[in-house]
């Protein structure tokens, strides 16, 4: 199991982000990011921090992670729960993780954003 907590920006907003490479999908608390692109989904079960949620929309967000800009998919959830003291507030899974080449490098306790980085261009 490789996860890593990290403050980012999603909507403008500055939250609490867990990247988890043992979850396939990306989640985010409902009442804590808004976006303005959500779709009905015809919806799942799925348990986090020993809850059952019922997911039934899925939202696009505009993300950034150390000044990269990245955009993402997530799955609207009631809540996450806590790690060492720590409220989440978006969960970002293995599928995101490996779309945007953002890399969990566990001994560091770090993320590699070299992938990130690659997406960047410069205007000549």
């Amino acid at each position: 199991m490789s996860r890593i907590i990290k403050e980012i920006n999603i909507e403008g907003e500055r939250v609490t982000a867990l990247f988890d490479t043992d979850s396939e999908r990306s989640y985010v608390v409902k009442k804590r990011v808004k976006s303005s692109y959500c779709k009905n989904i015809a919806g799942f079960g799925v348990t986090l921090d020993g809850k059952r949620h019922k997911i039934k929309q899925r939202c696009l967000y505009r993300c950034e992670i150390d000044g990269l800009p990245f955009s993402m998919s997530a799955h609207l959830i009631d809540g996450i729960g806590e790690i060492d003291g720590r409220k989440i507030d978006i969960l970002i899974g293995a599928t995101t993780m490996k779309e945007r080449e953002i890399k969990v490098s566990p001994d560091e306790r770090e993320l590699d954003l070299t992938g990130l980085k690659k997406r960047e261009f410069t205007e000549l």
